[in-house]
């Protein structure tokens, strides 16, 4: 499986990224997961590790950009930010293509940071509700990516 949802801390969400996607139905299994989130009715953030994914066909950038599309135009704003480990340049560059494609739901910070440091310099169940500045006092966060406002 392509990503693998840790919901034991919600309303921290961990998802690992592992390998690369496999067929449509990966694919679709990873973004039913993800939309299967916002049934909680309630606000949460998302962890994603990268560190252990191979390098997609670009195909999914845009799919993902549809995805996110597709979120905004129908569910409520749940998703407060997301924090994306990212150790590999090719990745960062699909990152940013896709988000060029269309803006992030909600504000997302890029790190380098391995999982067990954010872990160890985090209460998770502070986390959501902490400032912008209270998470790069923290861990050291590369690129924050806002998302446009309409």
């Amino acid at each position: 499986m392509f990503g693998e949802y840790n919901i034991g801390l919600f309303p921290v969400v961990i998802v690992k990224l592992k390998g690369s996607i496999q067929d449509e139905e990966d694919f679709n299994l990873f973004i039913n997961n993800w939309e299967s989130l916002y049934h909680y009715e309630s606000d949460f953030m998302m962890i994603f590790d990268t560190s252990e994914i191979g390098i997609p066909n670009i195909k999914y950038c845009y799919k993902i950009a549809t995805f996110i599309k597709s979120l905004k135009n129908k569910n409520p704003q749940y998703l407060k930010r997301c924090i994306i480990i990212v150790k590999n340049d090719i990745i960062s560059n699909l990152l940013h293509l896709t988000f060029n494609l269309q803006s992030p739901i909600a504000p997302v910070y890029l790190t380098k940071e391995k999982l067990t440091e954010i872990y160890l310099n985090f209460n998770m169940n502070e986390l959501l509700e902490m400032e912008e500045e209270g998470i790069k006092r923290k861990i050291n966060i590369d690129k924050v990516i806002i998302p446009w406002k309409f």
